[in-house]
């Protein structure tokens, strides 16, 4: 078996293999990396330029309709045209009172006047009641005066009772001596 593939391999080597350049794989990359670059920059492009388009075709749809208004002490931003103010030439009826109202009025000076009656009374009232307390101020003053005079006579009473009741027992023992201490 090693003579048939001697024979192969005889077979092999003859056949001449053709010379080849050197590969340079590092400028296959880098050319591959540019390409990818100049596409991104490209698609970036088209995405801001549609975008851009896009905005304008929307700026003119909206612009139109766009209401704008800045006065000294508003600012309003309205989409569309305001709505018509339709002035209706109608007269405006004058405002006729109340038939109630002078009822309510006299009923009103009616309550007004009960209440100043009600006050006078209760100024009155007060005016009584302070003269009143005034008064039994001063006979309590009277009162407490002649009190503390009959205290007095009370205990001027007492000791002058209680001197005699001293005498008396000296009287009662003095007698009670004489008669049953007295010799016969």
């Amino acid at each position: 078996m090693t003579d048939d593939f001697a024979d192969v391999r005889a077979a092999l080597d003859a056949v001449l293999v053709p010379a080849t350049a050197p590969v340079d794989l590092a400028a296959i990359y880098r050319a591959d990396h540019e390409r990818q670059i100049r596409l991104a920059r490209r698609w970036k492009r088209i995405t801001v330029g549609s975008s851009a388009l896009a905005a304008g075709v929307i700026l003119l749809a909206l612009v139109p309709k766009l209401d704008v208004r800045c006065n000294a002490d508003e600012f309003a931003v309205r989409w569309g045209q305001p709505p018509a103010v339709v002035i209706d030439e109608k007269v405006v009826p004058v405002p006729q009172p109340d038939p109630r109202l002078p009822a309510l009025i006299a009923e009103q000076h009616m309550q007004v006047t009960a209440m100043r009656a009600t006050d006078l009374k209760y100024a009155e009232m007060q005016e009584l009641l302070l003269a009143l307390t005034t008064d039994v101020a001063e006979r309590d003053k009277v009162q407490l005066g002649r009190i503390a005079a009959l205290a007095g006579e009370i205990r001027a009473f007492q000791l002058a009772t209680a001197k005699r009741f001293d005498q008396t027992e000296k009287t009662n023992t003095t007698l009670y001596n004489v008669v049953f201490n007295a010799k016969p």
